[in-house]
């Protein structure tokens, strides 16, 4: 994983651990016995959670696992995503995940118009 994906995966951690008002310490406890050194490594960046500790941050934090990666990780740059491709998974992003399905329903059926 490379440095960039790391950093803001940690960034997410930390951002929603104080918003919710836990300490490092208390988070490791809640995803099941992990110190306040890994969570500390984690926010910066240093090391990368197992796919079991992300599941469970997570569910901890109340963040869907998709806002751990950054927009450019969600359109391959092998594709040449277009600005559009990226202002809708931006904007997509800060929705509410009633709204995010809502939204989705919506473009499936639209799709499914055009077919």
């Amino acid at each position: 994983m490379d440095k960039e994906l790391r950093q803001h995966l940690g960034r997410v951690v930390r951002e929603n651990r104080k918003r919710l008002g836990l300490s490092q310490e208390q988070l490791g406890q809640m995803i099941g016995r992990a110190s306040h050194n890994t969570i500390s490594n984690i926010e910066r960046g240093r090391t990368v959670p197992s796919l079991y500790r992300l599941s469970a941050l997570s569910k901890v934090l109340g963040v869907p696992l998709w806002k751990f990666v950054t927009v450019e990780n969600l359109v391959p740059a092998t594709k040449a995503a277009n600005e559009y491709e990226y202002k809708i998974i931006e904007n997509f992003s800060r929705l509410t995940e009633k709204d995010q399905r809502r939204l989705s329903e919506i473009v499936a059926a639209f799709s499914n118009d055009l077919h």
